[in-house]
Order: structure tokens, then sequence, then C-alpha cells
């Protein structure tokens, strides 16, 4: 079902199901996908009826089941609680001067010959990013790329699921128990200093920030390189007024956002679209397909950073919109304004395939070939 050419374009297809079949019952990946407007904005809001309760049935002891966005209230609101001030905006704005140095230091590299934007630039970037943040070795960063690729490319592969959430946790731990005993004033050690809150959370903690801090943000990137080649006349729009970036990051996110959907379940049956959803299933609500729904967007299929992206759903929406937005909308723009005056030129080389992450939850690129 998830082909390469279906993932890096799958647009045309959700809109022959916004009109045919709202509501789909996938028998292979035994879930129910939504791909109206309404009907995604209501799954991601109505926690009451949704739940994101370990909706992957994933065993107790994984790590994803400790982290907040596999949890409901109150248990979700104090988790992520524990977790807003690292991503407040004034604590974000008191890292930028670093997530810049971070940024430098891998423009460089991007003119270098078959130069592929993924593993020159939008992967470590955000990985040295978090790992900063956590006050994790910088030597590590690899790893946990490696990890959250794996986790994003098996969430519908329950057993490889399982053994990749085994690995990553025991990496977690490891790294858990060093901040122990060599301890600083990072994220880490904030939450392992406070009593109201597990090992085994702290733990679930590093593992959400690892993956999610990551692959939103290579992915946001890359979806800007490839609007942005897409759409020249922008581009040159943004090198000339680059005060332009907050509003083609937007329309980035909303025209080619990272995130596809995030699992629910449902707790009781439940009708959307004039289809009934029984109790206990399991449903992907798709954010790339409300995001392109004539019904909230006029011409939504055209790139246009002048129009209103506001109820986007890009981020999510209710009780777990997306914590990370701020750093994720911050480190975009840094980069887009350090690339774009470098590389004016900066595009994809379309004598090169694009390698899509074949993935139900994440619209992006595992290799994404430019030239300059």
């Amino acid at each position: 079902m998830f082909s390469a050419e279906l993932m890096l374009e799958p647009f045309s297809l959700f809109a022959s199901m916004r009109e045919s079949q709202p509501v789909l019952h996938v028998e292979q990946l035994g879930a129910y996908l939504l791909f109206r407007y309404a009907d995604v904005k209501r799954a991601y809001e109505d926690h009451a009826v949704f739940s994101s309760n370990n909706p992957l049935r994933q065993p107790s002891n994984s790590p994803i089941v400790e982290t907040m966005i596999f949890r409901d209230p109150p248990e979700h609101s104090r988790l992520r609680a524990l977790a807003q001030s690292a991503f407040t905006p004034k604590a974000i704005a008191a890292i930028e001067p670093r997530i810049e140095d971070i940024a430098r230091a891998h423009i460089d590299a991007i003119a270098s010959p078959n130069a592929d934007f993924v593993q020159l630039f939008s992967a470590p970037f955000p990985a040295l990013v978090i790992a900063e943040l956590l006050g994790v070795d910088a030597s590590r960063r690899a790893q946990f790329v490696s990890f959250a690729n794996d986790i994003v490319a098996s969430v519908l592969v329950p057993d490889v699921l399982t053994n990749v959430l085994d690995e990553f946790q025991r990496f977690a731990r490891a790294i858990v128990e060093e901040k122990r005993s060599h301890t600083d004033n990072r994220l880490l050690s904030q939450w392992l200093a406070n009593p109201d809150t597990t090992t085994e959370e702290v733990v679930g903690l590093a593992v959400l920030l690892l993956v999610a801090g990551h692959e939103t943000t290579t992915n946001l990137l890359n979806n800007t390189v490839r609007c942005l080649s897409d759409a020249p006349h922008v581009k040159q729009r943004l090198i000339e007024t680059p005060e332009l970036a907050p509003r083609v990051i937007d329309e980035v996110l909303r025209f080619r956002g990272p995130v596809l959907a995030a699992f629910r379940r449902t707790r009781t049956a439940v009708v959307l679209s004039d289809t009934t959803i029984p109790a206990d299933s399991l449903v992907l609500p798709l954010i790339g397909s409300a995001n392109r729904d004539p019904s909230a967007f006029a011409n939504p299929d055209v790139f246009d950073p002048d129009r209103s992206t506001r109820g986007m759903l890009s981020f999510g929406s209710g009780i777990h919109r997306c914590l990370g937005e701020p750093l994720a909308r911050l480190e975009t723009q840094l980069a887009l304004r350090l690339l774009l005056k470098r590389y004016p030129a900066l595009r994809v080389d379309p004598s090169r395939p694009i390698e899509p992450i074949l993935s139900p939850v994440v619209h992006g690129a595992r290799s994404l070939p430019v030239v300059v």
C-alpha cells in the first residue's frame, strides 16, 4: 500500500477518498482511515471518544507507552507540564544562538557533488539540537537518528516495532543512568531531579524527544526544499524578502506537512461521515488529507504563502498539540535563512530520485538529492 510513488505524492488519492470513501476501513492496517477535515479535527480534539492511550497496543513496558503522546489525562497532563518549560518561547529564544551555530556547522557540506540534503543537513542538524537540549553527547547522534528512522518505518509491523523499541529503550536507559552521575542543567538532569517523575517516565520523555524532535523537523526542512524547488517564484520572493519566511513555512506545513497522521483508538462507537466506527477500533486521522480539504482551504492544491493557514492541523489539535512546535519553527526559519543566503540556487536535483519514507505517519524523504 505504501509504495514510493504514493508516499511521494499521496494528495490525489486523498482527494479521491474525501469524495468517495471519507472513512475507510483498511484490513491490512487494522485501522479506519479518516480523510475529511471535520472528521480528522474531531479525532484529534475529542479525547473523550478518541483515546491516545497506547492505541497500537504495545506491551506495558514499551518506552512509547510512557510518553505523553500515548497517554490520556490525567497522566498526559502531568507529563506535558513536566516537559513544557523547555519549549516556551522564552526558553527557545535562549538557545537560538546555539541552534544557529549547529546549522552553520553543516552548511558547507551541501556543496559537495551528489549531495544528499538529508544525510548532510536535515538529519544531523535537528538531531544535534535535541541532543543539546537533553544533554546527550553528540557522539550518540547517529545512533538515535537510526533508531528514529527504524521506528517510523516499522510503525505498523508490531513484532518489528516492539524489537526496535526494546533496543531503543536500552539505549535511552543507558543515557538516563549516565545522567544520574553526571548531572548538568539540561533536560534529562532536570527531569531526573523531579521527585514526582519515575525513571521509566524520564526514559519515555527522552525517547519521545529523540524521535519526534528529530523526525518532524528533518522532514519539515526536506519538504520546504521540495516546495521551493517546485515554486521558484516563491523562493525568489523569499530571498528578496526574508521576513516572508514564517508564512512560507506555515504554507509548507499545510501543503506538504511532515506529519501525515497520529493514531487514536475509539472508546465508544462513533459515526463519522455516515460511517459507524465500532468501539475499540484503531483510527488513523490523516492530517495530510485534512490540510488539502477544500472545505477548509480554498484552492488547497496551490502552494500559496499569502493564504491564511488558520485551522491547519499540521501540529495536531487539542490537548496533544505538538509541544515542540516553537522549536521546529525556529530551527526551520534559521536554517532557511542560512541556506538561501549561502545557496540561492538550492533545489532538488531532478536527475536523481527522491527516496521517500514508507510510513503511514510521516511524509518526508529518506534521501533528498540536491544541487546548489
